[in-house]
């Protein structure tokens, strides 16, 4: 597909070129926006949230489908920062901030508001991911951790789309990182109704909502080797598997 579709043509407020059967409730025009991360002026994002919700009949029935697409579809490793929604559909992999990207993409051009947000957390959370000479230099905090919330039925929800399903079995049958814990479960799927957010033994500061992930995320450095460790001990964890 080629990056711009000429549904959308300049930044700011989108048309609907989905046709969705319902419309955004009113004052919610920035959380509609196209921008330079995310493109709504892309066929890859048009095209793909078309194909992905389908005939839904409601906000609700399409957010469902793009979170389940997005969590398990775009397989969770560490990319670089502030790439495009289109880059990451395309690409079918990114860490937390890049499925961000491409899952509020995705939604604003289903025509739901959509916004990030950010906060740090112990670097405990990604323990086992990385391997251990990665994860011994990590920083404590790790800065900038990001999920997605939408508008739905007149609240703010906020959902978890980091850890892929792939990745979350291969955690459990090898007792890796939340799976250390033998009686423990998390909960994985999200009913389109209450907030799944991370667990809060890892958060260590909330640091607000934002309409587009620039402004906070260009203060944050994320270290080329990280890259590098954390997603070669991925592939290990899923071919082993």
């Amino acid at each position: 597909m080629s990056e711009n579709s000429g549904l959308v043509r300049s930044k700011g407020r989108q048309e609907d070129p989905l046709h969705t059967p319902w419309q955004a409730p009113e004052g919610m025009e920035k959380f509609l926006e196209t921008t330079d991360i995310i493109n709504l002026d892309s066929d890859v994002v048009i095209g793909t949230t078309r194909e992905v919700i389908g005939d839904s009949a409601t906000p609700k029935e399409a957010a469902m489908k793009i979170f389940f697409f997005m969590r398990d579809e775009i397989r969770y490793a560490l990319t670089p920062q502030l790439e495009r929604a289109s880059t990451v559909i395309e690409r079918r992999t990114g860490y937390c901030v890049s499925k961000t990207t491409a899952m509020v993409a995705m939604l604003r051009a289903a025509n739901i508001p959509a916004r990030y947000h950010f906060a740090s957390l112990r670097k405990e959370s990604v323990k086992g991911l990385m391997g251990e000479a990665g994860y011994r230099f990590m920083p404590e905090i790790i800065p900038g951790h990001s999920w997605v919330e939408m508008y739905l039925n007149g609240k703010w929800i906020g959902v978890e789309i980091t850890w892929d399903m792939e990745l979350y079995q291969a955690m459990k049958k090898k007792r890796i990182n939340i799976y250390e814990r033998e009686d423990f479960e998390p909960e994985i799927d999200w009913d389109g109704e209450q907030d799944l957010l991370p667990l809060p033994e890892f958060l260590v500061e909330d640091l607000g909502v934002y309409n587009s992930p620039e402004d906070f995320t260009k203060k944050i450095v994320l270290w080329p080797l990280w890259q590098y460790l954390q997603n070669r001990n991925l592939k290990k964890i899923r071919e082993d598997n």
